[in-house]
């Protein structure tokens, strides 16, 4: 499961670990601390028709940094609920 983090037309970049869209740092509170890689990605305009997807442990994610940007067609939906881990059971909102 990844996120959307970027839509098309929008620019991504990545610095130090945190996530800029269209020139602003995005605020992830569902990024833990230990979950930031600290990567630096140049800045990146997002194409019509592609999205740009990454994890929340962006330590051991393989998202749109590694495999590129995803196509409208291959995104399937909202995420209805959380089984994993046990202790975080619930439905999304």
């Amino acid at each position: 499961m990844k996120r959307i983090i970027a839509l098309p037309g929008d620019t991504w970049e990545e610095r130090d670990g945190v996530v800029h869209v269209n020139g602003r740092m995005l605020r992830e509170p569902y990024v833990a601390e230990w979950g930031r890689d600290g990567e630096t990605n140049a800045r990146r305009v997002i194409p019509d028709g592609q999205y740009f997807v990454q994890g929340d442990n962006r330590v051991n994610s393989c998202d749109s940094r590694v495999f590129g940007l995803v196509p409208r067609e291959n995104l399937i939906g909202p995420v209805f609920a959380i089984y994993r881990p046990p202790g975080r059971i619930h439905a999304s909102p």
